[in-house]
């Protein structure tokens, strides 16, 4: 018969006798068609240890292949989609943000000056009052106290102050000394022993030549970051970086506790180099911002998804940096973009939840029937070659590590061809198809039993005592040339048979427990004899 080699053990293994393509039944059926004599005693269901490698055998077949290279490549093709339209996304939606932000420094800009004005008129104001004009005249400092308290309680924001004349008519403004950068015209003062920030305007009181100087004050405080919160929409955070010492909150918009977090994490992202320049698309620097000292976008996430922009409000040698740094929740910022961008993300998903499922059903209605059409003879309906050796391969290693025997029956139909000389082609088909369908009946679930080609069948049996297998292979025999009736006639075959025995100890693999089978099918036929077992006198060939 010269069998060949198979394909290799990644082939499906299609489960033979009763159709059982998904792997044995939990209990085998009464084996071998039946009692008698010579019959053997059912066995008991086989343990999973035994069932799994048969259906794992068959897991990977060219055609299972190509269907999951093709869901991963839809798979590949939709996240690849995602990662582009994430990054697309995530630039436009930084550019919108830094927009946003670049005009929420504007506004808190032209917020602080309209403070800045209201401070100088007010200040003005109250310098050119009479009474306060009378009492700092005649050095009457309980009125002079009276007056300022009454003032300060009307704006609370407000702290007035009267300072003796300094000899020269005041300025609207008194910077720190050493500033290089103010871009918002803060201050920093020491009049209460430790740095304070603070805008202030001063006035001359004139009586009618000046003979003191009132100071209105706002400080850079908690209040102060809050109201301009409140007025803008956007979250603020001043802190200052004293040489020596670690940057420190000055004044926020947040809680105390969310401030901190906030300004810990924008600080890390800072060390980390996370800050992304915070040009406009134009390429131009931010309006307000010295070219030198670019201003910086940092993202960072403290109970919510916060965006900061950080500007250098004021560059003092002497006292160190301050920033103001202005932030607004993304979700507020580009509510749009956010919205657009979780659509996109949850279409891309559903796409590809639809390809996978698209791909299964392409499988269960074209790759399937195409891969059971590869793996069963057409004219038999039993496995074929291509399905029998992956199948048998995993049959092999189950049993050795259950320490059960096998036996392999390789089958060969006496008297066919004169049947198919004479008769033709469709009275040989309809005895191979006869001679399947008996096999398929005889042969317990879960044995594997192929036709190979031609008028060549073989089973393997798991599971077996060699004792049993001289009455169980002439009851193959008789069941096999049973006579066929067809069209009137009487057609009569007969059957050669070659087994080989192996013990769960041996080492032989598929394609010499094969040839020995083989081996002892053609010591058969040329001896007429109806079953020859394999024997070392046999040798492995004709």
């Amino acid at each position: 018969m010269g069998l060949k080699s198979g394909p290799s053990a990644d082939d499906l293994a299609v489960m033979v006798s009763h159709a059982d393509t998904h792997g044995p039944p939990a209990a085998p059926p009464t084996p071998w068609a039946g009692s008698g004599e010579g019959a053997v005693p059912a066995r008991p269901a086989r343990p999973l240890a035994l069932r799994l490698p048969m259906r794992m055998a068959g897991a990977f077949t060219n055609e299972r292949r190509l269907v999951i290279c093709l869901a991963l490549t839809l798979i590949a093709i939709q996240v690849g989609l995602m990662v582009f339209l994430k990054s697309r996304h995530d630039g436009l939606t930084l550019a919108a943000i830094r927009d946003v932000l670049q005009g929420g420094y504007l506004t808190v800009q032209n917020q602080v000056f309209e403070e800045q004005e209201n401070l100088a008129a007010g200040t003005k104001l109250m310098a050119s009052e009479y009474g306060l004009r009378q009492a700092v005249a005649t050095h009457d400092q309980p009125t002079i106290d009276s007056m300022l308290e009454n003032h300060q309680a009307r704006s609370t924001r407000i702290l007035y102050s009267v300072q003796p004349w300094a000899g020269a008519p005041s300025k609207s403004t008194e910077l720190a000394p050493r500033v290089s950068v103010n871009l918002l015209d803060f201050t920093v003062v020491r009049d209460a022993g430790s740095p304070q920030l603070v805008i202030y305007r001063n006035a001359d009181i004139l009586a009618p030549r000046p003979i003191a100087t009132l100071r209105g004050t706002i400080a850079i405080d908690d209040g102060f970051a809050r109201r301009l919160s409140k007025l803008t929409g956007f979250e603020l955070i001043v802190s200052s970086a004293r040489p020596g010492d670690p940057p420190r909150v000055l004044a926020s918009s947040l809680s105390p506790d969310l401030a901190q977090r906030t300004f810990a994490q924008l600080q890390r992202a800072l060390a980390d180099g996370d800050a992304r320049p915070a040009d406009t698309r134009s390429g131009q620097a931010p309006i307000g911002t010295d070219p030198a000292m670019p201003a910086e976008l940092i993202r960072v996430s403290t109970g919510g998804d916060y965006s900061f922009m950080r500007v250098k409000a004021l560059a003092s040698s002497a006292d160190g940096d301050v920033w103001i740094w202005i932030g607004k929740l993304d979700n507020q910022a580009v509510p749009a973009l956010l919205d657009a961008a979780a659509a996109v993300q949850g279409w891309i998903l559903a796409s590809l939840v639809l390809s996978v499922l698209a791909v299964s059903a392409l499988a269960y209605r074209l790759v399937r029937p195409i891969s059971a059409s590869a793996n069963t003879d057409a004219l038999t309906g039993l496995p074929n070659r291509r399905a029998f050796m992956p199948a048998a391969t995993a049959a092999m290693s189950a049993c050795r590590m259950q320490g059960q025997s096998i036996a392999l029956l390789s089958m060969d139909l006496d008297k066919f061809k004169p049947i198919n000389d004479t008769l033709g082609h469709a009275a040989g088909d309809e005895v191979l198809r006869v001679v399947g369908e008996r096999l398929r009946k005889f042969f317990r679930a879960g044995d594997i039993v192929a036709r190979l080609g031609g008028d060549e069948f073989c089973a393997l049996l798991r599971d077996v005592a060699p004792a049993q297998l001289p009455a169980l292979t002439d009851r193959v025999r008789a069941a096999l040339e049973a006579p066929i009736e067809r069209d009137g006639k009487t057609l009569a075959i007969g059957c050669s048979m070659g087994v080989m025995v192996a013990q769960h100890d041996d080492v032989l693999r598929l394609e010499e427990l094969m040839d020995r089978a083989d081996a002892a099918l053609y010591r058969a036929k040329r001896t007429r004899s109806a079953t020859v077992f394999w024997s070392h006198d046999i040798g492995f060939g004709a």
